[in-house]
């Protein structure tokens, strides 16, 4: 160590002097003192109704403070952002009702919905940052596989301006937007397959609160199943069973008993808990899209013997929890009410919504109009929140220019995954993980086909569509890579 305060270098790597110890410990002190100092002042100057959102909010901005300041880990930034923006609703959970579209379509909304707008500007002020480390990130938005997300996201910004709720419509815009960006920024934080894992790990972390959340409200409130006999007192079941659905299979994606390749233990409990919760919910279409993805994932991993094993196994679990549960009751119910000839409703909707769509065919009503489409079409008897079928969704709301670039990005996916299976080891992890995301996929489109899953709001499912953009071209890119190399020592022997 010389007198100007440098570091020495040894066999360990460098050593930090006294000097730069110190310097390091006087900042850490002052950006300390000062989030103490901005927290005192701003929960000083909060509303008291609004001071349970206000503390909420305040935790998001320092837990992504922390993200960029503190090597805890060395998680990236962008890991960090996903995770809350997947998360926001649990975030700030508040239960929705049966009036929703119309109290939206009114401008009334609980408090918890401002708190979580705030936490998007904070998460969007530090996607931002996060570009600033990016050299010429905004000349790249426009260019290479996830420009057709791009251009839907400012489609659906474009939009808002002949929605039937322009400011409504902004705000969740607005979210989209976010979202792509975030995905953009993370691409680049996203170097190799161990990313790539990290990635999904912290999806499938994501995805579990997102899912097991209203379960564990409802257990504490001693009110674990509705009226109808169904485990969704306080949400929907069509997006419990669906969210429940895919943390089980995002768990058979990460499964694996080697270290470093993806996860053991919270695996098999994580993805064993979703499978029970998808059934007890008692959501057709997000059970059937579960049963029929997994079916998927073992036929691609481990052929027809397996996939009967898993097919036996899934029945009897399904019988079990049927028998001993009040979903039983549910299920008879269901067979004698006469809902399964259209298919709860359903068929009605999309009848009475087809003629509104081709009224404007090229641009749609707006983004997330459907979410107005009792109020606005009055054509069905009941409340619904969105057209319970992402297809429908997606041309309702931003028309045949929307619909045609979403089909771009569905495709794209399929596309570049099945390129990866195509060149990958069969008994690498390369391969297992290109099989869940396969599964994944497939129960994203099988329950788009009945729920809303995409081309409305962003919630959890839409996002984790357009995270696999991404995760098809890293695997893609990973395995172009391997082979790259595998060439390279063929040529060198």
């Amino acid at each position: 160590m010389n007198g100007t305060g440098m570091t020495i270098q040894s066999g360990q790597g460098a050593i930090p002097s006294p000097t730069s110890s110190r310097s390091a410990l006087f900042r850490t002190l002052f950006v300390a003192g000062g989030i103490a100092l901005f927290s005192y002042l701003y929960l000083h100057m909060l509303p008291d109704e609004f001071m349970w959102e206000g503390l909420r909010v305040m935790s998001v901005g320092l837990v992504i403070l922390a993200s960029f300041y503190f090597p805890v880990g060395r998680p990236k930034p962008g890991l960090v952002i996903w995770f809350i923006m997947l998360t926001t609703d649990c975030l700030f959970f508040h239960e929705g009702d049966g009036n929703a579209g119309a109290n939206a379509m009114a401008g009334s909304f609980p408090t918890a919905v401002y708190g979580e707008s705030l936490s998007w500007v904070i998460c969007f002020l530090a996607v931002l940052l996060c570009t600033t480390r990016i050299p010429k990130f905004f000349n790249q938005v426009f260019k290479g596989q996830y420009r057709w997300m791009t251009l839907f996201a400012l489609l659906c910004v474009l939009s808002c301006v002949y929605s039937p709720k322009p400011t409504f419509s902004l705000v969740w815009a607005f979210k989209i937007i976010l979202i792509a960006l975030l995905l953009q920024v993370c691409w680049y934080q996203i170097d190799n397959l161990q990313d790539v894992l990290s990635f999904l790990k912290v999806t499938f972390f994501g995805y579990a609160v997102v899912a097991f959340q209203p379960v564990i409200i409802s257990a504490m409130r001693g009110e674990m199943f509705d009226e109808e006999g169904r485990m969704s007192v306080i949400v929907n079941p069509d997006a419990l069973s669906a969210d429940a659905a895919t943390v089980f299979l995002l768990a058979l994606t990460l499964f694996s008993r080697v270290k470093d390749e993806g996860l053991r233990m919270a695996a098999i409990v994580f993805g064993f808990s979703g499978f029970v919760v998808m059934v007890l919910a008692g959501g057709k279409a997000g059970i059937l899209s579960g049963l029929l993805a997994g079916a998927l994932y073992f036929l691609i991993r481990r052929g027809i013997g397996h996939t009967l094993g898993y097919v036996i196994a899934a029945a009897g679990v399904g019988l079990l929890l049927a028998s001993f549960t009040p979903l039983g009751d549910y299920i008879t119910q269901y067979k004698s009410g006469g809902n399964a000839a259209t298919l709860s409703g359903r068929t009605l909707l999309w009848s009475a919504v087809l003629p509104a769509i081709l009224q404007k065919p090229l641009l749609g009503h707006g983004y997330v109009a459907a979410t107005f489409v009792y109020t606005e079409l009055n054509a069905v008897g009941w409340a619904a929140p969105q057209l319970h079928n992402g297809f429908l969704e997606t041309a309702y709301n931003t028309g045949l220019v929307g619909f045609v670039l979403m089909m771009i990005v569905i495709f794209m996916i399929a596309r570049q995954l099945f390129r990866v299976m195509s060149k990958a080891d069969r008994s690498g992890p390369l391969y297992r993980i290109t099989a869940g995301c396969i599964a994944i996929y497939a129960i994203l489109l099988i329950n788009g086909l009945f729920n809303g899953t995409f081309g409305g709001r962003v919630r959890a499912p839409f996002a984790l569509l357009m995270a696999l953009v991404l995760v098809s071209g890293k695997l893609l890119k990973e395995v172009e890579r391997t082979d790259s190399l595998t060439g390279s020592s063929r040529v060198g022997k």
